[in-house]
Formats: C-alpha cells, structure tokens, sequence
C-alpha cells in the first residue's frame, strides 16, 4: 500500500491528539470566581439552584491545589464535610468516583517540588478522610476499593516529600496530618484485615522517623491512628507488642554515643514518644474499652516509661 498524502497524515495526527487530550478531565481549571466559591460558604454550602453537588466537588479538584487557604480549605473541604457527610447528598457510585479521584491526585507531582501539588495532595487526603468515615457508616466502598484506598493512603504517606505543617503566607499543608486523619478511619473499619492492622502501625512508625521533629499536631494525629487500632476487637496483640518493643531498643541505641548524638534519630524517637503518650492519654479517656484494648494501653504505658 502507498505511502498517505501529507494533508491525510496531518488529519489523522489531529484526530489522534483530539482522542487522547480533548476530553475534559476533573483536574481542568474552574472558571467559577472566587466570589462564587465563598458564596456556597456563607450560604451554609446550599447547592445553588441548577448545580449538583457531585458536579461542583469534581469542579473543585483545582482547588485542593489553590495557594488560596480560604478556597483549600474552607469551601474545597468545607463543602465535602457538608455535601458528603452531614447531608448525605451523594449516591454510592458518585461516592466511589470521587474516592477515585482524589486517590490519583495522591500520586501526583511527588517528584516535581510544585507547592500546588502538595496542597492538592494533602487535601486530597483529608477529602478522602471525610469518605472513609462515611463508609463506615453508610458502606459504600466494594473490598477491592477498600484495599485499594488503604494502600494508596500508605504509599502516599510514605513517599510524602513535602511535610511542612503551616505555612505563614498560605495557610495549612500537613501532609502528615491529614493522611493520619484518613488512617483513623480506615483503621476503624471492618473491611481492615489484620495483614493491614501491622502496615497501619508500621506507617505510623515510618511517618515519625521521616519526619522532622513534630511541631504541629502530627503526633496527636497519628496518635489517633493507634487509639483506633487498639480499639479494634481484633487487635492483633502479639503483633502490637512486637511494635512498642521496638523503641526502647531504639532509644538505648541513640544515647550510646552521649553527649553526642544523631539529631535526627533523636527527633525521630522523640516523634514516637509524644505520639505514643498522645495515644495514651486518648484512651485514657476512653470508658468502654474491652479488657484486651486495656491491657494494650497498659502495654504502651510501660514502653512510655522506659523512654526517659
């Protein structure tokens, strides 16, 4: 067969660039103004007339990476808790959608160091945080889904490089925290199989020894991450004392070499320590714990004591 004429093959170029980059994506840019998105907030996130609530959170997707805190937070989250939580206006296979799409936006950028990116993780995190405890009381997430979203939280948090907490010129990023937002509901579930119970406490291990020295709520964070594990009537027990054993070891290998020490395994042994005691003190609190959840409170009381 011969060879195409040149105006065929430059049709055919174009139909193929139109397949595959013409559709319009969640990530396109809103062209909402700002004025409308803090009008949703100081109507009390009432759908306006004509709109859809599924549509307007895709519609949203650009915002989650917004430098603007008002629009990232207040109405991008704002408008979730609302919409997908309190009112319940979604249906299950829009609920499975946006699970989906803000998952991706986990994996997005993580090696190319652009602010907007890490914000839309972040918030991509805690969005997904508000779905995961409406699935625990309204499940909506297949097993395979649940599995899905339990290991691309942990990948996310682990691969994290940005984990900043506040920024004076534009407001929250916690990476950190928000992802721990999203594990305490997960946590939580009685889709978590006990394979996943040890990824959980492993990322919350990983998350303290990455970071650098918490200094803006991480720890109490996390720390919810442990109170819903050991709240779990299938706690796996041995599992969790194989895990509080590994920080005195820890901690008496920092202080070999004292007074110097390796100032980054110091913060990151500190990091456990506030995180643990945080745990603690929450389940202290806690009245209706089974006599398994407290021995293992009991279990970490005794680990906190030998790290002084």
């Amino acid at each position: 067969m011969g060879d195409i004429g040149p105006m065929i093959r430059c049709v055919l170029i174009f139909a193929l660039c139109v397949l595959s980059f013409g559709r319009p994506t969640s990530a396109e840019p809103s062209e909402r103004t700002r004025e409308f998105w803090q009008g949703l907030v100081a109507s009390g996130f009432e759908v306006p007339a004509g709109e859809k609530a599924f549509d307007l959170l895709v519609e949203m997707h650009v915002l989650l990476g917004s430098p603007d805190p008002v629009l990232r937070d207040d109405v991008a989250y704002g408008a979730t808790v609302r919409w997908v939580y309190r009112a319940r206006l979604l249906t299950a296979d829009e609920q499975t959608r946006l699970v989906r799409i803000w998952s991706a936006n986990l994996a997005k950028g993580l090696r190319d160091g652009r602010t907007e990116d890490a914000y839309r993780r972040s918030f991509s995190a805690l969005n997904l945080s508000v779905l995961a405890a409406l699935d625990n009381e309204a499940p909506f997430l297949s097993t395979d889904d649940f599995a899905r979203l339990v290991s691309d939280a942990l990948v996310y948090l682990d691969a994290e490089p940005d984990r900043r907490g506040y920024d004076a010129a534009s407001g929250w990023l916690h990476a950190t925290a928000h992802t721990a937002d999203l594990l305490k509901f997960l946590a939580r579930s009685p889709k978590l199989t006990t394979a996943d119970q040890a990824r959980l406490f492993d990322a919350v291990a990983n998350a303290c020894t990455a970071s650098p020295a918490f200094a803006w709520g991480e720890d109490e964070r996390l720390a919810q991450v442990l109170r819903s594990l050991v709240r779990r009537a299938d706690l796996d027990a041995p599992m969790f004392d194989t895990w509080l054993a590994r920080w005195p070891a820890a901690h008496k290998r920092l202080w070999t070499d004292a007074p110097r020490i390796d100032a980054a395994r110091f913060a990151a042994i500190q990091n456990v320590k506030t995180t643990v005691r945080a745990a603690y003190v929450a389940l202290a609190a806690d009245h209706d714990l089974s006599p398994a959840s407290a021995d293992a409170r009991q279990r970490m009381l005794q680990m906190l004591t030998t790290l002084r």
